[in-house]
């Protein structure tokens, strides 16, 4: 694999080759958030692209990338996040509103951004194309989304998303790469310093590690979670689906689930939050896929419950939560269902469906404290 670990600045050639105006440069990231992180590293690694196609070769796509976060708080056994941008979107416009970076630094979890297909040879915004083919309740069944090329729908064969994001995770486990460097410590230690560090992860000696004086953190296999927004919640809910057996819970914002449960499927833990509003995602199409997972999850009881936020809407409230409970293997199933909201059901959000308004709950927060509390056996992480 390669790493992009050096810092250069985003210019008009990455719009060029790309097919997004999104900073996707190594050091976006790092540079944004340079405030709200304490200046701490998100640095951007690379892996060799899965799919075969000869077009890539000379192409933005000849490799797929991560940006990797870790907050300065992070040490021991850390839990790690995936948190999968919207169509049309990146990693870096999605931390201006979904607030996974502040629940991180209030936590102490790790995060990690997979990047969405950039060659505009293969699709003309930034996307990730997630499987369909699942059965609603016998009527049709879903196509895939979301990624278009003039015109036509990109197969997902043709980029094989999941199949990439689940080789960053392998990335991210193989090789350790936790580290909790400021910008100005990267800087100086560069690209070998860099891989030394990186190394030195599974051992404890100080000749390795005089860089940082934190304790340096482990990723916990066994508190794997997926989030997402909209396309990116599409597919994190497809990742939970295909590796069962990786994902402790799914925790994301505004979609369903577009793929059918394989037989190698074991119950995960879901919730979703959805705009009642969200003129992109049905919320019809959210709360089937809330029941199918609760009957896929062999849950035996269910029960819903008003939910007040700061608006307090003392007549219908500001959310109905729903919730499928006593499922095999502890898996519940939540779907909290925002009144006013449309497709941007978070608390910092900004609201593109008319009549909808901003929420005034945290529900990332709330997501995190959902998928937080599951956790796999180590004997089922494969």
């Amino acid at each position: 694999e390669e790493e992009d670990v050096s810092s250069s600045s985003f210019s008009m050639k990455d719009i060029e080759t790309t097919n997004t105006f999104c900073d996707t440069s190594p050091s976006a990231l790092t540079d944004t958030l340079f405030e709200l992180t304490g200046g701490i590293d998100i640095p951007k690694y690379c892996i060799p692209n899965p799919v075969p196609s000869s077009h890539l070769l000379d192409g933005p796509q000849q490799r797929r990338c991560y940006y990797l976060f870790v907050p300065p708080c992070a040490s021991g056994l850390t839990p790690l996040v995936m948190d999968m941008h919207g169509a049309s979107s990146c990693p870096l416009w999605a931390t201006y509103y979904d607030r996974w970076v502040e629940t991180s630094l209030k936590h102490c979890f790790a995060i990690f951004f997979p990047l969405g297909v950039l060659d505009p040879q293969i699709a003309n915004d930034p996307c990730f194309s997630i499987p369909g083919g699942r059965n609603i309740q016998g009527l049709f069944k879903t196509r895939s989304c979301c990624c278009w090329h003039n015109g036509r729908r990109v197969n997902p064969r043709e980029t094989q998303d999941l199949v990439v994001i689940h080789r960053m995770i392998q990335d991210i486990y193989t090789n350790q790469r936790i580290t909790t460097l400021s910008k100005k410590q990267h800087r100086q230690n560069q690209t070998e310093s860099i891989k030394n560090i990186t190394n030195s992860t599974f051992t404890t000696d100080t000749t390795t590690t005089t860089t940082t004086n934190r304790e340096i953190a482990h990723i916990d296999v066994t508190r794997l979670y997926m989030a997402g927004h909209s396309n990116g919640c599409l597919g994190a809910l497809a990742m939970g689906n295909q590796f069962s057996s990786l994902v402790a819970a799914v925790c994301c914002h505004a979609a369903g689930n577009l793929v059918p449960f394989p037989r190698s499927y074991t119950p995960v833990p879901v919730m979703i939050v959805q705009g009642q509003k969200d003129d992109r995602i049905w919320h019809q199409f959210t709360k089937e896929t809330y029941h199918s997972y609760g009957r896929q999850n062999q849950c035996d009881n269910e029960t819903e419950q008003i939910i007040f936020g700061r608006r307090n809407n003392e007549s219908s409230g500001d959310a109905m939560e729903y919730s499928h409970y006593n499922c095999v293997n502890n898996a519940n199933v939540t779907l909290l269902l925002l009144n006013e909201s449309g497709h941007i059901p978070y608390l910092n959000g900004f609201e593109v469906t008319e009549d909808a308004q901003m929420t005034t709950m945290d529900t990332t927060h709330m997501a995190w404290q959902f998928c937080s509390q599951y956790s796999k056996n180590q004997s089922e992480v494969s």
